[in-house]
């Protein structure tokens, strides 16, 4: 079951990744320790030190929706906590490398 839904994640990832030709999305999977998790004024979310190809390992939340920023907040904390792995999808063609979709990965 875990197979088919990995499976059904990856081909709807790459179906609405076909329609944004310009990106250069990655997909990273890592375990958050060392994340560092920041919150703006105006309330823009950033992680630092991901290991992502962006400066200083930048990631930045596409949105300011207060549920995104929440689910975002939890899942890292949680995954910290855990020490378990998370996903996380990102464009690094565009400046602040944003987030296209983040997760916990399974097992």
């Amino acid at each position: 079951m875990t197979r088919i839904r990995k499976l059904l994640f990856l081909s709807m990832l790459s179906f609405g990744l076909a329609f944004e030709a310009a990106a250069a999305t990655v997909v990273m999977t890592a375990v958050p320790t060392a994340w560092r998790l920041e919150s703006y004024t105006g309330g823009q979310v950033m992680l630092w030190y991901t290991g992502s190809s962006c400066a200083n390992g930048q990631l930045s939340a596409a949105t300011t929706v207060q549920a995104e920023m929440n689910r975002l907040w939890a899942l890292v904390l949680s995954a910290k906590i855990a020490q378990k792995n998370i996903f996380v999808a990102y464009d690094n063609a565009i400046a602040g490398c944003p987030l296209i979709s983040f997760g916990l990965t399974e097992g």
